[in-house]
């Protein structure tokens, strides 16, 4: 079974677990689909002057829930900076931590530019 239908198969087992035995498949389908669809997030983050890009995605790795996180600007240069970590809310952060360690290391980026991200 891959990931994907794992992450559905226990999403589908908490929500049945809340819902009211009596309730159909019928209804139980919006709201499905309604949480499923906010696992994934993709789209565009001004920063530095650039217009970047970032995904986000779920994954299961050791029977556990984690997000995959990447960040690029191709306005910056061929950098891809990469997370992967339990809390939804911080795989973003991470990864633009990533992606400034790896700026600064090919020179990109100076470490001015990047001390407010990075909490120097």
């Amino acid at each position: 079974m891959g990931k994907t239908s794992v992450v559905a198969v226990l999403l589908v087992a908490a929500l049945c677990a809340q819902q009211p035995q009596a309730q159909n498949l019928a209804d139980l389908i919006p709201l499905l689909v309604s949480k499923i669809s906010t696992l994934w997030d993709s789209g565009e983050h001004e920063f530095l002057g650039s217009t970047c890009d970032f995904t986000t995605r779920p994954t299961i790795y050791s029977w556990e829930l984690y997000y995959l996180g990447r960040f690029w600007c191709p306005e910056i240069g061929n950098v891809v900076g990469k997370s992967k970590t339990r809390s939804r809310s911080s795989v973003l952060n991470k990864a633009i931590e990533d992606f400034l360690r790896k700026a600064i290391d090919k020179g990109l980026v100076t470490e001015e530019q990047a001390a407010t991200w990075l909490g120097q």
